[in-house]
């Protein structure tokens, strides 16, 4: 990745969960304007374009893989062929590559063996005010609730549980960008030096 450069975030997540999605995306999007993250969804895909060859370019390109995880998530034979074992091989094939799993509504996530091996953003419930699921992981959808007319209930929880997450996150991606950038500048010093044998050899 250059220096400078936006990281590419690909956002993996089931069209079921719609609802919750709409609202963690708007939420997400402040801050990563503002923490210079590049977001991908499927709905980036333009009019009139090949949207398999899209998703999969998008997935090529991508520095991190932001995985909204539901029951609908799992039961996607889409996302786990096409992204889920995609993502495993571009992490494979450069260990810089990041995982953010998240868990957006209740499910068995252990259903996916390669995904119960990644670590989960952590949100208990007494963070955010549920006091009686202390120290108990819990979703996105605990938080985000909507009325009988599917609107919004508004809670001020939802902010602070987008805010914790992109903190934890940048945290994540900001060791790779600092490795990323002293390997550049070795890279750079590396050339100087060179540059320097040659001129030497030459006189």
């Amino acid at each position: 990745m250059p220096q400078d450069s936006k990281f590419n975030l690909f956002i993996s997540y089931a069209h079921a969960n719609k609802q919750y999605f709409d609202v963690f995306l708007q939420k997400l999007q402040v801050h990563c304007d503002r923490n210079k993250w590049n977001v991908w969804t499927d709905r980036n895909i333009a009019i009139g374009t090949d949207w398999f060859e899209s998703i999969k370019n998008a997935i090529l390109q991508s520095d991190a893989a932001m995985l909204l995880i539901s029951a609908e998530f799992l039961s996607s034979e889409f996302i786990q062929e096409h992204e889920f074992n995609k993502f495993n091989d571009l992490n494979t094939s450069n260990p810089d590559f990041v995982f953010l799993p998240v868990l957006l509504c209740d499910c068995d996530f252990t259903r996916w063996e390669e995904l119960s091996k990644l670590q989960m953003f952590v949100a208990h419930g007494d963070d955010y005010g549920i006091h009686e699921k202390k120290g108990q992981l819990i979703p996105f959808s605990e938080i985000c609730q909507f009325d009988r007319n599917s609107q919004l209930i508004l809670n001020s929880k939802i902010d602070t549980y987008i805010k914790n997450l992109v903190l934890k996150a940048g945290t994540q991606l900001n060791v790779i960008k600092s490795k990323n950038e002293s390997n550049s500048e070795k890279s750079e010093q590396a050339k100087e030096i060179i540059k320097l044998q040659n001129l030497k050899n030459i006189f």
